[in-house]
């Protein structure tokens, strides 16, 4: 039977090629190891196009002289020179793996990687010795002296200069990462860095200037410094100042936490990310707000918000002067959205069909020349205009020949009439009649002034926490958020009627 290579590309062949022998893969003395090693080096895989049996065999041109026994050298000879008379095959050694595939490609030849020489090197002769003389025994005495060689010593002064600038450059690196250490705790939002910009200013807390900003902070300062920090239903106002505790000084200084309350009413901030910003807990920016909110709604009572009849006459604009001159103040009432709230009852009272919402009403009032002078408490939602006016405590506030400017819907003028004050409405139109001239004259008049209020309202709603729907956590500061905003809108003057 003849025998032939299993070797992809080789083609020896027993009946063709001539001085070469065959070894077969599957012995009884090759381990499966060294199988799976040949058959890894042929790169061969076991399968449907390659089956191994003892009929498998590879030609000795895979292998090299040294992968046979030493006795069987001659052999090796022998067989490439006369096998067709040689009927043994040379025996390989025990671990012998086929590596010469030349007819391979060169990408799956493997090559032994090739000793780099090693580099030349020179040696310097070592230096001659000299007899000792005067000059010598001088550098060997001056050697002594300072430790070191005589050309050395003229280096010891850059020595010690390097070990000074070493010393001063790691105090440097102290002092900077005692820096970069006091930048990673403090807080990312400052109101210092804000204080030189006014348009920074006006968006973050509404104050068109930082000058307003420091002022309104300078009114509460002193009361700041003495108030007490709210600690829930713990916190009563019966307390005694004297049995409580003023606790550790916070994180946050005064002017930073009014910051936080700005930055809360106006761009309506969450808690969290307040949080995040100044670096505190979210218990912490609670507290200041509820604390901060209740100081600033007393001291803003505090401040003369209704004006007499004296400064409105004097304050009032041309438009009102010429048309109704006895105007005291302009009234409109406005509703902000709410959280549902948990009781049927309290979601009855404050269901408002105007919003289809559950909302809190209150009446609001400006003098002539745009300033917010009277703001009511809240009711819930459900109450009507007339009834609003009757309960707001603006009836307290009138005086006799005074007059009151509103919308049609406010029927009020038998309210009115019983202090001695006239109401100044568009007026309505009955059935299908049209309005006579001069009733289309007096809509115009009034509409052209009565607008202020709703820009006032306006400007109340650009303080985002009540133009959103309050939630329920903040329904019991509710009043005082509402009136804090419309208290902090006469800080940007009066409009321009």
């Amino acid at each position: 039977m003849p025998h032939h290579c299993c070797v992809p590309l080789c083609h020896s062949n027993s009946k063709y090629t001539t001085g070469v022998s065959y070894h077969q893969i599957l012995t009884k003395k090759r381990s499966p190891e060294l199988v799976e090693k040949w058959i890894k080096a042929m790169r061969r895989d076991v399968g449907r196009n390659f089956e191994l049996n003892t009929s498998t065999e590879l030609c000795s041109r895979h292998f090299t002289k040294d992968d046979y026994n030493s006795e069987s050298e001659d052999e090796v000879e022998v067989v490439e020179e006369e096998a067709a008379k040689k009927r043994k095959n040379p025996q390989l050694k025990k671990e012998a793996v086929p590596s010469v595939f030349e007819n391979f490609p060169k990408h799956l030849q493997e090559q032994s990687p090739k000793r780099k020489e090693p580099a030349k090197r020179d040696f310097e002769p070592p230096p001659a010795k000299r007899r000792k003389t005067r000059a010598t025994r001088k550098e060997a005495a001056a050697e002594s002296a300072c430790g070191a060689p005589e050309d050395s010593c003229s280096h010891c002064g850059c020595v010690e200069g390097l070990q000074k600038q070493i010393h001063d450059l790691s105090a440097e690196v102290c002092t900077l990462r005692a820096k970069v250490d006091a930048l990673k705790s403090a807080p990312s939002m400052s109101v210092h860095k804000y204080l030189e910009d006014d348009s920074k200013i006006k968006y973050y807390t509404g104050f068109p200037t930082a000058a307003l900003f420091m002022a309104c902070f300078s009114f509460l300062h002193q009361a700041a410094q003495g108030m007490r920090s709210w600690q829930g239903e713990r916190t009563l106002l019966d307390t005694p100042r004297t049995t409580l505790k003023t606790g550790r000084k916070g994180k946050l200084g005064l002017i930073e936490q009014f910051f936080v309350v700005m930055l809360r009413l106006r761009l309506d901030l969450d808690v969290e990310d307040l949080a995040d910003r100044f670096g505190v807990s979210d218990s912490t920016i609670s507290r200041i707000f509820t604390t901060w909110i209740n100081l600033m709604y007393f001291k803003m009572k505090e401040l003369p918000m209704w004006m007499s009849r004296r400064k409105v006459n004097k304050y009032m604009p041309l438009s009102f002067r010429k048309w109704f001159p006895s105007t005291r103040v302009i009234v409109d009432a406005t509703e902000f959205f709410i959280e549902r709230p948990s009781s049927l009852a309290r979601q009855t009272a404050s269901w408002s069909d105007y919003k289809n919402h559950n909302t809190y009403k209150l009446l609001i009032g400006i003098s002539p020349d745009g300033c917010v002078t009277f703001v009511s408490r809240l009711f819930e939602g459900s109450i009507s205009d007339r009834h609003l006016t009757q309960v707001s405590g603006l009836l307290d506030l009138l005086e006799r020949n005074d007059s009151v400017m509103a919308d049609k819907g406010f029927d009020i003028q038998d309210v009115l009439a019983t202090v001695g004050v006239r109401l100044n409405i568009p007026p309505k139109r009955k059935g299908d009649r049209q309005f006579e001239p001069d009733q289309v004259l007096k809509t115009k008049k009034i509409a052209a002034v009565r607008i202020h209020v709703e820009r006032a309202i306006q400007r109340v709603k650009l303080f985002r926490i009540v133009s959103h729907v309050l939630p329920s956590s903040l329904q019991g500061v509710a009043e005082q958020i509402v009136f804090v905003a419309a208290a902090l809108c006469n800080f940007q003057g009066g409009l321009a009627c």
